[in-house]
């Protein structure tokens, strides 16, 4: 009796050590992936001289763009960062309608700017930065960045599809937007954008 009473004990000790030494148990993931567009906007005087500084998230318009992308559907092209200002009847930053600062001319009106700049860091943020020139007193309210893609059918490289945006193939899509209290500009002043797109992941609601 003693015996068979020795051998449940050394059982249990066995169980509770090899209970004590086992990885603790992994809970399933809850983390979601998102993208987060981080805004600074610069006012500057033509001499330089700065006049507002704003800073701000935006939000995820375009759900559909980036698998679309990632499934080979969709060939990425040029980035486009758009100013404008909010509500019927305001008066838009450039003349004859919302300021375009793009990589390449997508069209020759005045309200086109081409000094878009894109760089990646370190750590995977993608940065986009330019100016647009305010044409006449008005307000800023509306801020939105703009993907340019083409159909993967037509075989176009992502060079060609940057290059070539009268294309009707391509499509201007609308990425992050957001709607902002107004940022007010004089005629001839500097608006310099910077949007650092970063892709994080939190908990899913």
């Amino acid at each position: 009796m003693r015996r068979y009473a020795h051998r449940i004990v050394s059982a249990l000790l066995l169980l509770a050590l090899g209970s004590w030494l086992a990885p603790p148990p992994v809970a399933a993931s809850s983390a979601t992936i998102g993208v987060r567009g981080h805004w600074v906007i610069e006012v500057q005087d033509p001499d330089g001289t700065p006049v507002a500084r704003e800073e701000f998230h935006n939000e995820l318009v375009d759900l559909d763009m980036i698998p679309r992308i990632l499934a080979r559907q969709r060939t990425p092209g040029n980035f486009l960062i758009a100013l404008a200002c909010d509500g019927s009847g305001c008066t838009s930053p450039c003349s004859p309608s919302e300021c375009l600062i793009t990589m390449a001319n997508v069209s020759t009106s005045p309200n086109v700017f081409k000094n878009l700049a894109t760089s990646v860091t370190s750590n995977g943020n993608l940065v986009l930065r330019g100016q647009a020139v305010a044409s006449a007193n008005a307000t800023v309210a509306r801020f939105s960045t703009r993907f340019l893609t083409c159909a993967v059918s037509l075989s176009i490289s992502p060079a060609s599809c940057a290059n070539a945006p009268s294309q009707s193939s391509q499509n201007f899509s609308q990425f992050t937007a957001t709607v902002r209290p107004p940022i007010t500009v004089v005629a001839g002043q500097a608006i310099m954008v910077t949007v650092t797109m970063s892709f994080v992941t939190g908990t899913a609601p």
